[in-house]
């Protein structure tokens, strides 16, 4: 099983994205244990590390997770949970780019495709991402 810690902001990690090497959606792999539901509250957002991978999670309604890449589609920075304009956002520092918490589309900056998506669920009292 992968290990979950909080991460913060990081910048950019110097890997280059071309928009045609982002998927969009993660196939899925092993269910492993990201983080405690009492950690992800409702409607709120967290970034999270498991197994050398930077994740980010939005918790749409008691039993629906969402999880996302945290690698910005543009040109590979971090992102990270934010605000914009008082709405919760997944931001990058990088070059501006925000992207929609429940789906991952771009909505401000360069970035063109959406994150990639990875499959999560709540499992008794954990949040439960496959990777």
């Amino acid at each position: 099983m992968g290990v979950a810690t909080t991460v913060g902001l990081t910048g950019c990690t110097g890997d280059l994205q071309t928009e045609a090497s982002a998927p969009s959606q993660h196939p899925g792999g092993s269910p492993t244990p990201a983080l405690p539901v009492r950690d992800l509250p409702v409607g709120s957002q967290a970034s999270v590390a498991i197994d050398g991978r930077t994740l980010l999670l939005h918790r749409e309604s008691e039993d629906t997770v969402r999880a996302f890449s945290a690698e910005c589609t543009h040109q590979g920075c971090t992102v990270a949970p934010d605000q914009d304009r008082g709405r919760p956002t997944f931001a990058c520092p990088c070059h501006g780019s925000h992207f929609d918490v429940a789906t991952g589309v771009p909505y401000g900056g360069p970035a063109q495709k959406p994150l990639t998506e990875f499959t999560a669920t709540v499992e008794d009292d954990m949040v439960v991402v496959r990777i």
